[in-house]
């Protein structure tokens, strides 16, 4: 951080650290600090301050995310094939069990940042990407541009594409990549979606 401060440089890092319980007796965990990792957060945000205060005039972004490791949001990432089975069994399997998992469960509002996030690593944008809500004539819709490791995406995550929606889409961005849930979709929007944007398309 010092040296983005200083040289004008531009290091992104990653710091892991596991959620590992403070010592009772710790003085951490006498100041509130419970784990580990809440210790190295709050230590990280000092330094961004700390580092600001003594370079005021630089253009140095303290800014930080948090991630944690939990399971996927995609059933068909949790599913585990039976080594017993034929592989015919478990593609029907697998077909069951996603069939079981409803989406619109998995989309849950306090999610959304941990599915967008998934979604980045998963197609190529990375950890560092940014999200910025894009204007057009999308209805109720909210569409975004989701932009990391030098390339970009479409993407709106709601539970239906108005119709206004998916005309503005298809006319306006056609040479875009876009990124849907399927829960959004049904045969004539897939259809209609698949012939614009065609291997841009990617429907999650």
């Amino acid at each position: 951080m010092e040296l983005n401060a200083n040289g004008k440089k531009d290091i992104r890092f990653i710091l892991i650290q596991v959620p590992e319980y403070t010592d009772e007796k710790h003085a951490a965990y006498k100041a509130g600090y419970k784990t580990i990792s809440a210790l190295c957060i709050d230590r990280v945000k000092k330094a961004g301050e700390y580092i600001k205060t003594n370079s005021p005039n630089s253009e140095f972004d303290k800014g930080f995310r948090v991630y944690r490791l939990i399971d996927s949001h995609f059933p068909e990432n949790l599913f585990k094939s039976d080594s017993d089975k034929s592989e015919a069994d478990n593609i029907e399997a697998l077909k069951a069990h996603i069939e079981k998992a409803s989406q619109s469960s998995l989309f849950d509002e306090f999610d959304i940042g941990d599915i967008i996030t998934e979604i980045s690593l998963k197609n190529g944008y990375g950890l560092f990407f940014t999200l910025e809500q894009i204007k057009g004539d999308f209805g109720d819709n909210k569409v975004y541009r989701l932009t990391g490791n030098g390339k970009d995406a479409l993407l709106c995550l709601d539970p239906a594409l108005k119709d206004e929606t998916i005309e503005t889409l298809t006319a306006e961005h056609a040479e875009d990549q876009l990124i849907v849930t399927k829960r959004a979709l049904d045969t004539a929007k897939t259809w209609t979606l698949q012939n614009a944007f065609g291997d841009n398309l990617r429907v999650v």
